[in-house]
């Protein structure tokens, strides 16, 4: 018989065997470590927990009943143990939540670092008072020399502290005290020998355990170029190799270490990303910004507001966001100051921060910069409360509009955001917008009165169809539809057979939102005569308002046009009006050549057939 058979075979079948009871009792003892403090994410809960037990462990062991302080005792024995499998489990998650073999949070697992260290040193007060309490039950355990009868515990913990180190009892001068113990019978020796043996494995598993994780930490931090979600994966233990490396040479290691740390949001990392504020490389530096807005720490507030000044656009532009993002009083207060800076680049990105925050003293900052001398002030101030929709600022907007020695850039975003926020108090400075001599004023006039509601705006919007600039007619047709103007109708047929794609879509948008049933048999003409673009447009306005009477013009568009998308928007169009009379002309175009009109025409037959079943 081979080794293997005899030997080897064998083995494997016995550690295949024992493997599920150990699995077991290492699952037992992770779930024990918890009443110690082990579950606990928040480092002074879980440091408080796990003193707060062996403190009552060792209370009770000093009470003189000996088999209720040797139960309590072993307990903790246990819980030191317990602690230690369950640090073992947590690093084990952790390595494979680098390896992205596990998604869970890793910010979110205690870190039992600490927790081990405490529980280990433990020992050398559980076992002094182990040693003391079997001592009393049974005499014959150990022996205690004459000179340390008197001190027993004390000679107890000399002895165990001697297991730890020799060199710090000789340097106490404890050796007598540490030899005033020993064994007193086989099973004594054979406690003590658990005793040692346990100091000694604890200390093999810590080391072995901080080189482990260092040995990750550089793992993973060395794949920070490749792959930063790796070195993101370690969470905070990743934060001070990521700050030696934001200070190092390699400017895209700066760069991702920057982005990394934002991530992780890390309080701890805000001194040092604000150092990067000054970074050479531009993309550090906007990186850094970008960091310090996610991690919202007021310490950056003065750094940020200093970083828009910077040259960089990229830089400027994360610093906002940034500030933005931080809502602080301090950067409330840094922004207004900016404000009154001499350099207008600097005062532009002061408003657009200050765009992104809210309260009244916000809305009052903005509104002032509406009066600066800079045009480029003046135009962030107008978006900025266009975009927060401020009802103070109607009255400054309309004036900013109505003000034709403003540029018509200015004078066109005062327009829009009009829109947004005036209500029918701008509808008589906005129909003026819509007759100016600016193309884009005109253009952003009329998306306004679209977006307001006012039907008196429509004769002011009506001439716009006929405007020279697509841009503007393209506005005009939006706005007329949201207007819902019928009488707007004669005027958008024709521009479904215009040249260009975006206003013939404007149209037909247009006259679908109008829904005049008038409109039906103009579109059915449109869509027999009219160029292909218009014609799809045609059809899918049939679709969404035609009725029964759009059926036999999108039918005969079905199986006539020339054109595949016509045919395909015709398909569509017919399953949106769910008319029976449609199955026949749907089922002959399910032969149709092109692919894409048999699969409209497959999906419109499902359509109709089931709203017919349904009846």
């Amino acid at each position: 018989m081979s080794f293997r058979a005899y030997v080897i075979e064998p083995l494997q079948r016995f550690l295949g065997a024992v493997r599920p009871f150990f699995a077991s009792l290492d699952a037992g003892l992770v779930a024990l470590a918890r009443p110690f403090g082990a579950g606990s994410a928040h480092p002074l809960k879980r440091y408080g927990l796990l003193l707060g037990a062996y403190a009552a462990i060792y209370l009770v062991a000093l009470l003189p009943v000996p088999w209720l302080g040797l139960a309590v005792l072993l307990v903790g024995y246990l819980g030191v143990l317990a602690i230690g499998r369950a640090w073992a489990a947590n690093e084990k998650q952790r390595v494979r939540i680098v390896r992205k073999l596990d998604n869970t949070d890793p910010d979110l697992l205690p870190d039992l670092r600490v927790s081990a260290l405490l529980a280990a040193a433990q020992l050398l007060i559980l076992f002094p008072l182990l040693f003391d309490t079997l001592h009393r039950l049974s005499p014959g355990l150990f022996t205690i020399h004459e000179g340390a009868r008197d001190r027993s515990l004390a000679a107890w913990f000399a002895f165990t502290l001697d297991a730890v180190s020799r060199t710090l009892i000789d340097w106490l001068g404890w050796k007598g005290l540490a030899e005033g113990v020993g064994p007193g019978s086989v099973v004594g020796g054979y406690l003590i020998l658990a005793a040692r043996t346990t100091i000694d494995l604890l200390l093999v598993q810590g080391a072995y355990r901080v080189l482990a994780i260092r040995s990750l930490v550089e793992e993973a931090v060395s794949a920070l170029k490749q792959d930063p979600d790796i070195t993101r994966r370690l969470g905070r233990r990743a934060v001070g190799p990521l700050l030696t490396i934001l200070r190092g040479p390699d400017k895209d290691r700066r760069e991702k270490a920057a982005l990394v740390l934002g991530e992780l949001k890390a309080a701890s990392a805000v001194e040092g990303l604000i150092a990067a504020l000054d970074d050479e490389e531009p993309d550090v530096r906007w990186r850094a910004a970008t960091a310090l807005g996610q991690i919202g720490d007021a310490r950056a507030v003065e750094p940020l507001v200093g970083a828009l000044r910077s040259p960089a656009e990229s830089v400027r532009s994360a610093a906002l966001h940034a500030l933005g993002s931080l809502k602080s009083a301090d950067a409330l207060a840094s922004l207004r100051e900016l404000l009154q800076e001499s350099d207008p680049g600097a005062r532009a990105a002061a408003v657009e921060a200050l765009g992104q925050m809210q309260g009244a003293e916000v809305v009052d900052a903005l509104l002032a910069a509406l009066g600066d001398t800079n045009e480029e002030v003046r135009k962030a101030a107008v978006v900025a409360l266009g975009r927060r929709k401020e009802l103070r600022a109607g009255e400054p907007l309309i004036q900013v509009l109505a003000e034709r020695t403003n540029p018509a850039w200015l004078r066109g975003e005062a327009a829009r955001a009009l829109g947004q926020i005036a209500g029918r108090a701008a509808v008589p400075e906005l129909m003026r917008g819509a007759a100016d001599e600016d193309a884009f004023v005109r253009k952003c006039s009329a998306s306004a009165l679209g977006g307001l509601g006012d039907e008196s705006a429509v004769p002011a919007l009506l001439p716009l169809l006929e405007a020279p600039e697509k841009d503007v007619r393209e506005a005009g047709a939006a706005a007329l539809g949201k207007l819902k103007a019928r009488e707007a109708v004669p005027n958008l047929l024709p521009l479904l057979g215009g040249p260009d794609e975006a206003v013939r879509q404007a149209a037909g948008q247009a006259l679908g939102e109008i829904a005049d049933p008038g409109s039906v048999e103009a579109l059915a003409q449109v869509l027999r005569d009219g160029i292909a673009g218009a014609r799809q447009v045609a059809a899918e306005v049939l679709g969404k308002m035609g009725g029964a009477r759009a059926v036999s013009p999108l039918s005969e568009a079905l199986g006539r046009d020339a054109d595949k998308e016509v045919r395909e928007t015709a398909a569509w169009a017919l399953g949106q009006l769910g008319d029976a009379r449609a199955l026949g002309p749907l089922r002959e175009a399910t032969k149709d050549a092109e692919k894409d009109v048999r699969d409209a025409a497959e999906e419109a037959l499902k359509t109709i057939e089931t709203k017919e079943g349904a009846r």
